[in-house]
């Protein structure tokens, strides 16, 4: 990923932490990577198998055939657009729900981090004599900014958790990291394989 990095820059966002965030952009070849998923816990497979069927001998034709890198690729894509549109014709496509913006990021939480950042780019300005004290009241205004959100953070987590009505629910992946990943066929449509 290292190749990858275009640009990095460390950013004056105040962080939970005495540390800074940087933000890398990466130039990778895959501008978008969404994923669709399909709903295949509740059968289905023999209609896939159907719909898979007619591909089948022109795939195995063209894995047979290949000659060098370039048609092992060709026919590897070939396989990839058979499976993706027998999956398409066979079964039904989840819904998936953009994560919305945190419940606990309020417009006061905002306007606290843009004056930090504005006391900040003052303390960094001051002549050397008064720096000291500048930022030393940066440092006790940033205390006082990241106890704000992580009090604010617990509020939103225990609303959160409160208001679900499933207990295998969203919350409940989010704390323990269940999240399943979906196949990348799709996210590699299209692209060297």
């Amino acid at each position: 990923m290292i190749g990858e990095i275009a640009n990095w820059e460390v950013l004056e966002e105040p962080s939970l932490s005495y540390h800074q965030y940087i933000e890398i952009t990466i130039d990778s070849s895959v501008k978008n990577c969404t994923s669709t998923r399909y709903k295949t816990r509740h059968g289905n497979h023999n209609i896939f198998l159907k719909n898979l069927k007619p591909y089948v001998n022109s795939i195995l034709g063209a894995f047979r055939n290949s000659q060098n890198e370039k048609d092992i690729n060709e026919a590897t894509n070939l396989l990839q657009n058979s499976v993706i549109e027998a999956c398409n014709k066979s079964y039904r496509t989840k819904n998936q729900t953009l994560s919305p913006t945190p419940n606990w990021y309020t417009q006061d939480l905002e306007v606290e981090k843009n004056r930090l950042k504005a006391l900040r780019r003052r303390a960094q300005r001051t002549p050397q004599d008064q720096r000291n004290a500048r930022f030393q009241f940066h440092k006790k205004e940033l205390k006082k900014y990241m106890r704000k959100m992580k009090t604010a953070k617990n509020y939103g987590w225990k609303s959160f958790c409160t208001k679900a009505s499933n207990p295998y629910g969203t919350h409940y992946k989010a704390a323990f990291r269940k999240a399943i990943k979906p196949a990348e066929l799709i996210a590699l449509n299209n692209h060297d394989p």
